[in-house]
């Protein structure tokens, strides 16, 4: 049923686009077409049962038929120009050296007066990378003119559904997800309809990624290279896959630079045109909401933007896939110009991460198609600011939802419904604060047992948690190691590390265990944290805990004073908890993002939902500038180290940190933790 639905509306949307008066796409049922089209893909998604190879077959083959279909549709302006480009080439002239209406190539313009005609901008050379426009070249050999382009344009797509299917068997993702993109309308309608050959930059993408997730990195890096050389955009998927084990093989990248030899006597021309687009605005978020305000600095400060985001996507994304991909999300929403089309290079990874926002996104494209919006809406709509605002609006909205819930479209896992929980609290020589601690946990409910892993202490805290109703391990000295081992004790479904000079709210274990029911496809998460007791009050501490709840919200990496929960079963799954001296927090929250989705537990708008009171020890004794200082170099350091796969011993961080070795020796400055 979905799937006639479908069909119907691309059929009728074909028709349209076909009209002989070509008027069929400034009429509103056009755009309305293309939204149901693009409001039917989930549901297709979802009821689509067919697994495996066959599948997977099917539905590469339903995108191929679907993109065939639109070849009858009248191409974009740009395709003239691909097909002007590639006529020049056979011609044997350089169109990064000549301009259309440049008259050495009269000759060629009365000869394919149809492709001269349809073009823009006759004025400026080429601004295409060169693999593009070697492609040109070869589809003006086949057949010149735009339905050569077109046609050529089909087998790169049907690669581009191919290797994208390889991409989600190799993820164990069923085939109903490759749909989002192989019947995406905006794949359709802007890709095979228009002609637009962002094709040929997502193939040889695509399959570099597919090459390092099989483990051929230089392979990997080549096709990362010849994908920038179809679109620069690609090159910045290269740092997201370079790791010490590959770093030299990364020339590979480099290689395809050689596609620009053929055109070489242009010299400057080569990249003249992209100096002067860069300076044009049209239709990018950022740029529309700083250009009135900045005016010319407003270049120079998305590009500032852009590396931000991309240094934060580096150090908390470290799933290579998914970083790539949210580094072409970032750098679409900071483009200076955004057609329809660039946000291909965002929807192609859909199968693989969905989201409700990028799906709003592809069918919100509508309102730049050439409807008359104020005739066709009666007038409610006559200002372009509104149609921004129904494009962006309803995207921003659903990504701040899907942020603040990390609300995945797709189960990819149910884990099993907790039932217990165990508390696991590491110790050394914290006879003073413990007491506290278990009083808390006792009055907070809802813990079936607490675990003390004890590092060796010499104040008789093992004893004293003994005698106060805990079960005791026994471990060598290590954050890390002793919440490992208790946690291979624990007996509970779900366990939670709480560190001795922490205070669980009343109610935060209940809270933990029923999240975890609704949400039976996350493996665990933390809960929101403050300061308090002697060392807590004041403001300082305040913006500190502040910090730390929002930088848990929006990276999912948290610290071990959140009260991290894991359920025990995802955590076998994982390895176990990371045995690290310091750092294991954050190991903890990149394993479990890994997993699922990472739930934080905020404390509400009222503030009084539970959550953990922690000790502000540290920050009193250490300063706050000082101390936040030296965490966020640190944890800055290890999130890039270990995105790089640099080796470090494992006591290195625990050293600088604290100023002594992991196992207590060795003193630098002796600091208690």
């Amino acid at each position: 049923m979905w799937l006639g639905l479908f069909g119907l509306t691309q059929a009728l949307l074909v028709l349209l686009a076909c009209r002989a008066d070509g008027q069929g796409r400034t009429l509103l049922a056009f755009a309305l077409l293309y939204v149901a089209g693009t409001a039917l893909l989930w549901p297709l998604c979802r009821s689509f049962r067919l697994e495996g190879r066959r599948g997977f077959a099917l539905v590469v083959g339903l995108g191929v038929l679907f993109r065939a279909a639109w070849l009858l549709a009248p191409p974009d302006a740009d395709v003239f120009r691909y097909a002007w480009e590639g006529l020049v080439q056979l011609a044997g002239h350089n169109p990064y050296a000549l301009a259309p209406d440049s008259p050495v190539l009269e000759g060629l313009a009365a000869a394919h007066p149809a492709v001269f005609g349809g073009m823009f901008f006759r004025q400026f050379t080429a601004i295409y990378p060169p693999l593009l426009e070697l492609f040109f070249r070869l589809a003006a050999w086949v057949l010149p003119g735009t339905l050569g382009v077109k046609l050529l344009l089909l087998p790169v797509e049907a690669g581009v559904l191919a290797v994208l299917a390889a991409l989600l068997a190799r993820r164990g993702i069923r085939p109903g997800r490759l749909l989002l993109w192989a019947l995406n309308p905006l794949a359709l309608l802007f890709l095979a309809g228009d002609g637009h050959a962002e094709a040929v930059q997502l193939l040889p993408l695509l399959l570099g990624l597919l090459f390092f997730e099989r483990g051929q990195a230089g392979r990997g890096f080549f096709c990362l290279g010849l994908a920038a050389m179809a679109k620069y955009f690609a090159f910045l998927a290269v740092p997201f896959c370079l790791r010490a084990d590959n770093r030299r093989k990364a020339w590979w990248a480099l290689a395809p630079l050689l596609l620009f030899l053929p055109f070489a006597d242009a010299g400057a021309g080569l990249f003249r045109m992209l100096a002067t687009f860069g300076g044009w605005h049209s239709g990018g978020l950022a740029a529309e909401l700083l250009w009135p305000v900045s005016g010319g600095a407003t270049p120079l400060l998305l590009g500032a933007g852009l590396l931000a985001c991309l240094v934060a996507v580096f150090l908390a994304v470290q799933e290579r896939l998914r970083s790539v991909a949210l580094a072409f999300a970032c750098l679409l929403l900071l483009l200076p110009t955004v057609h329809p089309w660039y946000l291909c290079m965002v929807a192609v990874f859909l199968p693989l991460f969905p989201s409700r926002a990028w799906l709003w996104l592809c069918g919100a494209m509508a309102v730049r198609l050439p409807v008359n919006w104020t005739p066709a809406t009666g007038g409610l709509v006559g200002d372009w600011a509104w149609l921004t605002v129904a494009e962006y609006g309803g995207f921003l909205a659903l990504l701040a939802w899907g942020v603040w819930r990390d609300d995945r479209m797709e189960r990819e896992r149910r884990w099993t419904r907790p039932a217990s929980v165990s508390v696991v609290v590491p110790v050394l020589d914290e006879a003073a604060r413990l007491p506290a601690c278990l009083a808390a946990v006792a009055a907070a409910g809802g813990a079936a047992e607490v675990v003390v892993a004890d590092g060796g202490s010499t104040d008789g805290t093992a004893a004293l948690a003994e005698r106060l109703g805990a079960r005791v391990v026994r471990s060598a000295p290590g954050r890390g190691t002793q919440i490992a081992a208790g946690a291979r004790a624990a007996r509970g479904d779900v366990v939670v590390v709480l560190h001795a000079d922490c205070l669980p709210d009343p109610g935060l274990f209940a809270r933990m265990r029923e999240a975890l029911t609704r949400r039976p496809e996350a493996p665990g998460g933390a809960a929101a944290m403050r300061y308090a007791g002697p060392e807590g009050g004041g403001a300082g501490t305040g913006l500190v805990a502040l910090a730390n709840n929002w930088r848990a919200r929006l990276s999912s990496i948290a610290f071990g004073d959140q009260a991290q929960f894991v359920r025990a079963d995802a955590l076998k799954a994982m390895g176990g908890f990371p045995e690290l001296p310091l750092m294991e927090d954050v190991e903890l929250s990149l394993r479990l993002k890994e997993a699922g989705p990472f739930l934080f537990l905020g404390r509400g708008i009222s503030g009084r939902k539970p959550g953990v009171a922690a000790s502000a020890r540290r920050w009193r004794r250490e300063g706050l500038r000082g101390n936040a200082a030296a965490v966020v170099l640190l944890l800055g350091r290890w999130l890039a180290e270990r995105r790089l796969g640099l080796p470090r011993s494992p006591d290195h961080y625990y050293r600088r940190y604290y100023g002594l070795a992991a196992d207590g020796k060795k003193a630098i400055t002796p600091r208690q933790p």
